[in-house]
């Protein structure tokens, strides 16, 4: 991974990778102009001192000409988009220039020797802070090795200058240095401002964000809706605030996929695998499944799209979680009003249809008998009336309960009407006597819990309780079934006929359905099947 930063160049690596960058210079551009157009002035001032004062001393010219030649060049190259080779040539062109007119001009006593400061300042500014650092060990170098060949007179003799010329060139560059530096320094404050200026941008931009981020996950809050992030390679998940909430875990720590797995309940594990494994090979991830939070379980519908390398790997997941659990206990209840007895909680006439027709379709496939028991409570009406209807779904639920004691969990116990219930076993036997002898059984076991009195405590407006005891028997007629040929309403409707059966004998009996003695009995109905 790159960086601008990295330990082993420091900062001098990223000064000198943004001198490519014009932008990056934006603030000094137009110190670095000024800075070109001083030194052709200053070339063109000291070649006219050198005319006026020392005409005859052709030599001297060399220098100033130089330095405009090297400024010239240096115009014409920024001119063309060249940022790095101009700063270059304008920093450390003016040091050798200054260097070579020392050279030939007398060493340490040439008035030039004194802009020396102001090109280390000039090159520490347009290159780097390490680069003017051996700026300065060379100028000490160059002034060392002047004053030692100086001593042994290797320098070439310097020519006479009037005292006027000197003061003059002196005054030049000690004006030109300090204008450099009243705009670098002017450069230095632009800088400064244009930073404060981002700084503030930027601390405007983070606090947009940051109230959109709010309002975001305010919004994620009010829609149970949370969002999230997770890295296929190194399976890190981050959370959202609500995503965070839904699944019980601290916000603002980045989750594992183990981690994530272990919250979903374990009887839909299987179908959270399954569904990731579809997405991982381009399929769509849009499921719903469970998890655990404590003690507490809830339901999550998830949604997410892949994010896939060039040779098909997926590398990154991002999706939402929705907390539907408020949605599913609705969809619960309105089943429960659709397909159950709202006073006892049984599978009302509806669902009992359904189960009826699913269990005659496995009878066929199985060879297997099953049995359904109609049931009708003998004398409710007796305890209705002498106590009220309050009392008597007490007994209605209390004779569900004992109903639910006397069965497999694989059976069925129905509420069909009013102080009526239906009893069906499935799978009984492919024998039908066996058959028979196993519904005879169950429809005893329930004769007799049915039969059991019942105890109920009565609370009274302005009055004390009282304790009533009621005994309610139940006439029960059980048909068999196996691959009918008769349809599900033809089986209750034979299974009613041989509870009249029960009921004409007097009730607290079973009959199982006979074509042949129920078309020769007489069928005597009584005027109310609830007496």
């Amino acid at each position: 991974m790159n960086s601008d930063h990295s330990p082993l160049t420091g900062v001098s690596r990223l000064e000198e990778d943004n001198t490519e960058n014009p932008q990056f210079w934006e603030p000094s551009h137009a110190f670095i102009k000024y800075a070109i157009a001083f030194l052709l002035v200053g070339s063109a001032v000291f070649m006219l001192v050198i005319h006026v004062f020392t005409p005859d001393q052709t030599a001297r010219y060399y220098g100033p000409i130089a330095m405009f030649l090297m400024a010239l060049t240096t115009w014409l190259v920024l001119a063309c988009g060249g940022w790095r080779p101009a700063v270059y040539m304008l920093a450390v062109g003016v040091w050798l220039t200054i260097t070579g007119i020392s050279m030939f001009n007398g060493g340490v006593r040439t008035p030039i020797i004194i802009a020396y400061p102001t090109s280390i300042i000039l090159i520490g500014w347009l290159i780097s802070t390490r680069t003017a650092l051996v700026a300065a060990a060379l100028t000490v170098s160059a002034i060392i090795g002047f004053e030692v060949a100086d001593s042994w007179a290797i320098l070439p003799a310097a020519p006479p200058t009037p005292s006027t010329m000197h003061g003059i060139v002196q005054i030049l560059v000690v004006a030109i240095s300090t204008l450099l530096i009243v705009l670098l320094v002017k450069s230095y404050q632009n800088r400064v401002r244009e930073v404060s200026r981002l700084g503030n941008d930027l601390a405007l931009r983070a606090a947009e964000l940051e109230t959109h981020k709010s309002e975001l996950q305010q919004a994620q809050a009010v829609a149970s809706i949370g969002s999230w992030v997770c890295d296929l390679a190194t399976q890190a998940i981050r959370l959202s605030a609500e995503t965070s909430r839904i699944f019980g875990v601290p916000g603002g720590i980045v989750q594992t996929y183990g981690a994530y797995r272990a919250k979903v309940c374990a009887q839909d594990l299987n179908a959270v695998t399954r569904a990731w494994q579809g997405a991982l090979k381009g399929e769509k991830l849009d499921h719903e499944y469970r998890i655990v939070v404590g003690d507490t379980t809830r339901w999550i519908r998830e949604k997410a799209e892949l994010e896939f390398a060039a040779d098909g790997t997926a590398v990154r997941a991002v999706g939402i979680a929705q907390d539907i659990t408020e949605r599913k206990q609705m969809e619960h209840q309105v089943h429960l009003m659709a397909f159950h007895d709202e006073l006892t909680g049984l599978p009302n006439r509806r669902l009992l249809g359904d189960r009826l027709s699913q269990v005659m379709a496995a009878s066929k496939r199985t060879g297997l008998y099953g049995a359904l028991m109609f049931l009708d409570l003998d004398k409710l009406k007796v305890l209705n009336d002498s106590h009220g209807h309050k009392v008597g779904d007490l007994l209605l639920v209390e004779a569900a309960d004992r109903l639910r004691s006397c069965v497999r969990e694989m059976d069925t116990v129905a509420r069909f009407s009013g102080d009526e219930f239906v009893v069906m076993l499935p799978e009984l036997d492919t024998d039908k006597s066996q058959s028979t002898i196993q519904a005879r059984i169950v429809a005893e076991k329930i004769r007799a819990a049915l039969a059991r009195p019942y105890e109920f405590v009565i609370q009274h407006e302005g009055k004390a309780e009282t304790s009533v005891e009621h005994r309610c028997t139940a006439s029960i007629g059980v048909v068999l079934f196996i691959e009918q040929k008769v349809g599900r309403d033809e089986i209750l409707k034979r299974a009613d006929a041989a509870m009249y059966q029960a009921k004409n004998a007097g009730g607290d009996a079973i009959r199982f359905y006979d074509s042949l003695v129920l078309a020769s009995a007489p069928r005597e109905q009584p005027a109310d099947r609830s007496a």
